[in-house]
């Protein structure tokens, strides 16, 4: 499936694309329990670099994905990062392992930038997830 986005994609930058993909009649025995899932890949590593889970049910499309001009996370050395909002909100932030085990959440309230510390975890790779509402983004971090 062609992602329709320009190559390279620069870091940074914000793209969007839209995608229709009409699920065959029979597919799904459950409509509810049936998720989209999102992945930006590098295609010169193969590894995963980001991604999105989101379920099927209530959604007039992915727009509901957080844009990195609402909320930026970013990693400041050890296990700590910070978590940028456009606009004062509370936000619920979730870490979760390679395997896709939530390690770590916590509720706060960010009026601009927040610096958050992670509790110590195993040298590895982890999603850290921001929800702000309905809406989230989330990024992947090493450590």
């Amino acid at each position: 499936m062609d992602a329709g986005f320009p190559s390279p994609v620069e870091g940074g930058k914000i793209y969007t694309n839209e995608l229709t993909y009409v699920i065959p009649e029979g597919m799904v025995n459950n409509l509810s329990k049936t998720s989209i899932v999102a992945l930006l890949i590098d295609a010169s590593t193969g590894f995963i670099v980001n991604a999105c889970h989101m379920p099927i049910v209530g959604l007039d499309g992915v727009e509901t994905v957080l844009t990195g001009d609402e909320v930026c996370i970013t990693p400041v050395g050890g296990h700590c990062i910070n978590v940028a909002v456009q606009d004062a909100s509370d936000v619920f932030v979730e870490v979760f392992d390679f395997s896709g085990r939530r390690v770590w959440a916590q509720e706060l309230y960010v009026s601009e930038t927040s610096s958050l510390q992670l509790p110590e975890m195993l040298g590895g790779i982890y999603l850290v997830k921001v929800s702000v509402g309905e809406k989230s983004v989330s990024r992947k971090i090493q450590w």
